[in-house]
């Protein structure tokens, strides 16, 4: 059972920037958020990795592949399905870029995951569906920011202890906004804090944003801005045989009698 000191609360700051953006300016903030960005702007060169040349991700798309007539060194390929092509695994073009976590309609990035199982998670496939899995090198240095741990900050002479905290809260709040699953039925209102945020990364010289999976524990995501820098190499085939979901209760049942004593809007 998740206890309620488990349960993360958002710094109020974070909370007052996603409902400002989303139902009353979407492109001017007002000076008090203004304010809140620049601290986390200031605070982000503490966040700064490298993800050197050759380093290995992968990417995950529906689908599969069948050879019209067989190909001369198998006779026997158009007999069975093969995993879309390395032209086909790379980010959508921008008149098909939909609207994403980290990237505005019409503007395209490229999603990548640590490992195959987590980018296959990220896809959320169903029971039996095939899903090609493509293997990409990192063909240049890119630093990127990472918002999977908490921020280290050198100077402390300048920042006391309880502004160190308030830094790691913030930091923890956009860690959770990054990884945290929209379901399908949510609009895509939901992506808009994300997505000015990762905005302000990009101009800030940042090539890319290291986030946590929003859907496996051990896994991580990584978004690069330019689509350029990472070369599919190979790409597998795959169908999902089973879906296993594991889970943990929060609080108590609840009765009849308790929920009719509370008003809900």
């Amino acid at each position: 059972m998740v206890t309620e000191k488990e349960l993360f609360i958002p710094h109020p700051d974070w909370i007052k920037f996603v409902n400002y953006i989303k139902k009353k300016n979407r492109y001017r903030l007002s000076q008090d958020l203004e304010t809140f960005i620049q601290k986390i702007l200031d605070t982000s060169k503490n966040r700064k990795i490298s993800v050197r040349k050759h380093r290995v991700f992968w990417r995950a798309r529906f689908g599969e592949y069948w050879f019209p007539r067989p190909v001369w060194h198998d006779k026997y390929s158009c007999l069975y399905p093969h995993p879309l092509p390395c032209s086909k695994m790379g980010a959508p073009p921008t008149n098909k870029s939909k609207e994403g976590r980290l990237n505005p309609k019409g503007i395209t990035y490229l999603y990548l995951s640590s490992d195959y199982q987590t980018a296959l998670s990220e896809i959320r496939p169903r029971f039996n569906e095939p899903v090609s899995v493509g293997k990409f090198k990192i063909v240049r240095n890119q630093i990127v920011l990472d918002t999977t741990t908490s921020v280290i900050v050198h100077d402390k002479l300048k920042y006391k202890d309880a502004e160190i905290q308030d830094i790691n809260h913030i930091w923890e709040s956009i860690s959770d906004a990054f990884s945290n699953p929209v379901s399908y039925y949510e609009d895509n209102l939901q992506y808009v804090p994300t997505q000015y945020i990762a905005e302000l990364f990009k101009e800030m010289g940042f090539d890319g944003v290291k986030y946590k999976s929003s859907v496996r524990k051990d896994g991580y995501n990584l978004l690069i801005f330019n689509n350029k820098v990472a070369k599919c190499i190979q790409c597998q085939l795959f169908y999902i045989d089973d879906i296993i979901y594991k889970t943990k209760s929060i609080g108590h049942p609840e009765t009849h009698k308790e929920m009719e004593s509370r008003i809900f809007y």
